[in-house]
């Protein structure tokens, strides 16, 4: 067997430990042959789109998340650089997000029917060669919902495989034929494996020899990723990955890209001891070669796809649930601009429950930095239907907190958070901390705000769980800034950059921008030159305008540093076109005005002394390793 071409003898490796000793990782790309012909993730999530959102304006969904994803640069790179002609691609919707939007807006499971078709599907040459492996003493570990796997072992063996062999982590279709506990739903999987999935699945890997990944992303971040983060460094120590990364090039070859565009899976696994060697080509091929290396039967010739291929289930939507679907939707995303273009339809604002119309709007009038009009809004009516007192509450004091009336804000918010039931407390944590932070940053009353900051802290120490993750990282992540400043320290930039990321593969694009914000903020040094701030403080801001998000897009002015990028015109122009209260409008102009005048007069100065052109850096040069891109 010719091996020369893959790296450290791989074949040869897998071949002198035998198929019991490996074990098969496998995603969505080896159902896709023929006659299984099911979707992988990207088409089943266009198929979703299709099936459970409508046009607005006759554009169809799926392509204005995939515009608004490539306006704030969220792209992917490919795994190998062999291929020149591959380059940058959109990063797809994810699939849980978006399903999961449709199945609480139907309710009932209603939504996951579309899933049936992987109960239904043939199995093809590779789910043959997998239940082979099986049959052989391996085992097989995969993300998949279909039981092609089984059916195969059936029609092979004559009877079903042993379950402890074959694990879906995210469960399948045949153990589960109403959905109800299939990983499908970002509220499924975001609070990561139950204790005892992650003993099995590490106990797999620290018993396996070898381990083949196949037809697989690696972009499991909320259950999979978390579970190899907490391995300790050593744990996988002589375990062999094989990646086999697919590609139409019909020449194998080992991967030639740069280490971190490796999915975190791989990176985690070679963290924690694991020898990982990426292969690409196309994935029939490699497998073959790997099922020939392990003694198994040669893979079969391709099959012909079945007449009309894969059945489907109709799964029957109403156009009022399916306009309720894409407004919630487009408020999942974060996709400001398209919520405000929703409302404006009136046929939108019928077919939604009250309720959900009332807090789009709240959203959408909150990022116009309307904020004296949104908590009219909420002040008119004491009682909305579908609305509980705390959320009333919270939406209040946050407008308060955001026009700079800070301890009344604070006040009020304390004084409902003291009153609110068990389960609604969290909300009115986080927007309770917010107004202590930035009470913080006034000169003046520092020492006031550091005093209520160390009670806060006390009061909320046994603070419980909320259901909600999302709320969850809010409330922890106003903790961390709170505890750093009473203790008169600055933040650590790492973990704004942690929910960054939560919120990316979560999908929420306005959620990552806010984050992104705070990364700049918390990680600024005076060191940084001014061409690196205007492109970062730009490209924000830019981003923020690209979804609709005025008061996104113009709070990038308030950003530390902010005068070395900003013009007192463009500051003064941001200022009138947000409802900040008086007061704080003109504190904040005022600041700005004598921080940049002072940087004016310096600037001169120097250049009277140096004749150096103004912007010219003097101690750094790019900025840090995060800058925009």
């Amino acid at each position: 067997m010719d091996d020369s071409r893959v790296p450290d003898g791989t074949y040869a490796r897998l071949a002198a430990l035998g198929p019991a000793a490996v074990t098969f990782w496998s995603g969505a790309g080896v159902s896709r042959d023929a006659p299984s012909a099911l979707p992988a993730a990207a088409a089943l999530t266009q198929r979703v789109f299709g099936t459970f959102f409508t046009s607005c304006d006759n554009r169809d969904p799926y392509s204005v998340v995939m515009d608004h994803h490539a306006a704030v640069g969220w792209t992917a790179e490919p795994l190998c650089d062999r291929l020149p002609d591959v380059g940058p691609s959109v990063r797809l919707p994810r699939l849980e997000a978006v399903l999961g939007v449709a199945d609480r807006v139907l309710g009932g499971n209603r939504a996951l029917r579309i899933l049936d078709v992987m109960g239904t599907a043939p199995p093809n040459r590779l789910h043959r060669l997998f239940a082979r492996h099986l049959a052989a003493g391996g085992t097989h570990v995969t993300a998949n919902f279909d039981d092609c796997v089984e059916r195969a072992h059936v029609k092979i063996c004559g009877t079903a495989p042993d379950p402890r062999r074959l694990l879906h982590f995210h469960d399948s279709v045949r153990d589960d034929p109403g959905h109800a506990s299939l990983g499908a739903t970002l509220a499924r999987i975001e609070a990561g494996f139950p204790a005892s999935r992650a003993a099995e699945l590490t106990g797999v890997l620290a018993a396996s020899p070898a381990v083949v990944v196949t037809g697989y992303s690696g972009s499991d971040f909320f259950d999979v990723d978390p579970m190899l983060a907490r391995l300790e460094p050593g744990t996988l120590a002589g375990l062999l990955v094989v990646w086999v990364n697919h590609e139409t090039a019909r020449v194998e070859h080992p991967a030639t890209h740069p280490s971190t565009r490796r999915p975190a899976m791989a990176r985690l696994l070679e963290r924690a001891g694991a020898e990982v060697v990426v292969l690409c080509g196309d994935t029939a091929d490699v497998m073959a070669r790997l099922g020939h290396a392990l003694g198994l039967p040669p893979l079969e010739p391709l099959e012909p796809a079945e007449p009309g291929g894969p059945v489907w289930t109709d799964v029957p939507v109403t156009p009022r649930e399916r306009i309720a679907a894409t407004l919630a939707l487009h408020r999942a995303l974060g996709l400001v601009g398209e919520v405000g273009a929703l409302l404006d339809d009136e046929s939108v604002r019928t077919a939604c429950a009250a309720a959900d119309v009332r807090r789009a709007r709240s959203e959408w009038l909150w990022e116009q930095g309307r904020w004296r009009d949104l908590r009219g809004l909420w002040w008119s009516e004491p009682r909305p239907d579908g609305v509980s007192a705390a959320e009333r509450a919270e939406r209040i004091g946050a407008c308060l907190w955001v026009e700079g009336r800070l301890l009344p804000a604070y006040l009020w918010l304390r004084h409902h958070r003291c009153r609110a039931r068990p389960d609604e407390v969290s909300r009115l944590v986080e927007t309770e901390g917010r107004s202590l932070e930035h009470l913080a940053r006034v000169p003046g009353v520092r020492w006031l705000a550091r005093l209520l900051i160390r009670r806060f802290l006390r009061e909320t120490a046994d603070l419980g769980a909320s259901g909600d993750i999302g709320l969850r990282r809010k409330v922890d992540d106003v903790r961390s800034s709170l505890t750093a400043l009473a203790a008169g320290g600055p933040r650590q930039g790492d973990r704004a950059e942690e929910d960054r990321v939560w919120y990316v593969e979560s999908g929420s694009v306005l959620g990552s921008l806010n984050y992104r914000h705070r990364l700049l903020r918390d990680t600024y040094d005076p060191a940084f030159d001014d061409a690196y701030l205007d492109r970062a403080y730009r490209s924000v801001a830019e981003r923020y305008a690209s979804i609709g998000s005025v008061s996104g897009e113009l709070r990038t002015h308030l950003l530390p540093g902010a005068e070395r990028v900003f013009t007192f015109g463009e500051y003064v122009t941001a200022l009138r076109r947000l409802q900040y209260g008086p007061v704080h409008r003109t504190r904040l102009a005022a600041r700005f005005a004598i921080v940049r005048s002072a940087r004016v007069l310096r600037g001169r100065s120097r250049r009277n002394r140096t004749g150096s052109p103004p912007g010219t850096p003097d101690r750094t040069g790019n900025g840090p390793a995060h800058e925009a891109r």
